[in-house]
């Protein structure tokens, strides 16, 4: 046999992740519970051995980035915050990315929360 230990990497959206690229076959999209609502975290695995890289979702990320893709290779770049948009007193600007999905690199083999029996 031969194990390869899975290292997870936590991404984080901020000014010192802005150009940050990530590629890999997105293998879930999770909604989680935060204290101010529900949000989304995706998680691809890496072009490196064992590497899975995890990063929560924005709104301009969850409009680019569906459930559909989940088994398909993607390219995540955060371009950082969009300045140009007018926001309400105490609000952050929004978070930029540029999204590429392969639409043929769906991978069969991929289990999906749709497959698993009712109350798995």
């Amino acid at each position: 046999m031969v194990f390869t230990e899975r290292k997870v990497i936590e991404i984080e959206w901020n000014a010192e992740n802005k150009g940050k690229e990530v590629m890999g076959r997105l293998v879930s999209v999770e909604i989680v519970q935060y204290k101010d609502g529900p949000g989304l975290v995706y998680t691809v695995k890496g072009s490196k051995p064992g590497e899975v890289i995890r990063f929560k979702g924005a709104t301009r990320l969850n409009q680019r980035l569906h459930r559909q893709d989940v088994g398909k290779v993607v390219v995540i770049r955060y371009n950082g915050e969009d300045q140009t948009k007018e926001t309400k007193l105490g609000m952050n600007y929004p978070k930029d990315f540029t999204v590429a999905v392969d639409e043929d690199s769906i991978d069969p083999e991929v289990i999906t929360d749709d497959d698993l029996p009712p109350n798995f």
